[in-house]
């Protein structure tokens, strides 16, 4: 330790009032916590909230995507609410990642509608995903739970599903 030119009665006077200003943050901190502890939680939003007036995307029952200016009401029925976006981009990536499910779902149903994943087996299973390299459907497969999606049984039925999309999005 450093050769300081302070006596002893003055680095008691400084302990004594650090020592203070501890009791007096700790006395603050417990106070904050009390009142972060009694404040009720905050709901969590159920759905995008708009000005009126605003312009606001959504995804129609077919898929297609509809812009229109928010006037309060239109868009406060509850079968619309997940659907609404406040810009066009959201609304068209929600739109083709919802067929995509739905065209993986319509496919298993067709051709593996009784495999249901055993998460706690190391059998391999398969996904569709996309290849954004090669921007095409491709195969993944996995033997746990890595994301969510709908999973095959083998890599043939995956692959033809793979194929289909690729064929359906050709044909565009």
């Amino acid at each position: 330790m450093d050769t300081i030119n302070i006596n002893k009665t003055e680095l008691l006077n400084r302990l004594e009032q650090l020592q203070k200003q501890q009791k007096g943050i700790s006395a603050e901190i417990e106070d904050l916590s009390g009142m972060i502890q009694n404040l009720p939680d905050e709901p969590e939003k159920d759905y995008l909230s708009f000005e009126d007036g605003e312009k606001c995307w959504y995804v129609e029952m077919d898929g297609t995507i509809s812009s229109v200016l928010y006037d309060g009401e239109i868009m406060t029925f509850e079968n619309i609410r997940h659907r609404i976006f406040k810009t066009e981009r959201m609304a068209k990536l929600f739109a083709e990642k919802t067929q995509f499910l739905a065209d993986c779902i319509y496919w298993k149903e067709l051709y593996d509608r009784d495999y249901v994943p055993d998460w706690g087996s190391i059998e391999v299973k398969y996904q569709v995903c996309y290849n954004h390299t090669e921007n095409r459907f491709d195969v993944s497969n996995n033997t746990s739970f890595q994301n969510s999606g709908v999973y095959f049984s083998s890599f043939d039925i995956a692959y033809s599903c793979a194929d289909w999309l690729n064929r359906k999005r050709d044909e565009k």
